[in-house]
């Protein structure tokens, strides 16, 4: 990663000025990064897939197509409100259930 410094008006690399100066820091941060899993990237993944998708709906042009997509992420919003809600019932009717054995 390269940054500015002020002091020299250049960039610098920080790697490794970490790993030299600051080597506790460049370790923990090797560590992060070998922890990394696609689950950890799944919510970057989603959103960089979404934009792509708009984008590629916007270049298409075609109104029909774009209405459809509205369509379908409305009736998919509304069945996992609809499973939230379920599941939240679930949960609130054993706790009460919980809660009256006692």
């Amino acid at each position: 990663m390269l940054t500015l410094d002020a002091r020299r008006g250049m960039a610098t690399e920080t790697g490794r000025m970490h790993r030299f100066l600051a080597p506790d820091i460049f370790r923990a941060q090797l560590d992060e990064f070998r922890r990394t899993t696609l689950k950890d990237l799944e919510p970057l993944i989603t959103t960089f897939l979404k934009v792509a998708g708009g984008c590629l709906l916007l270049a298409q042009g075609n109104l029909l197509v774009i209405g459809a997509a509205v369509y379908v992420y409305r009736q998919y919003s509304k069945a996992q409100e609809e499973l939230a809600r379920r599941e939240k019932a679930k949960v609130l009717a054993a706790v009460g259930q919980g809660e009256k054995k006692k």
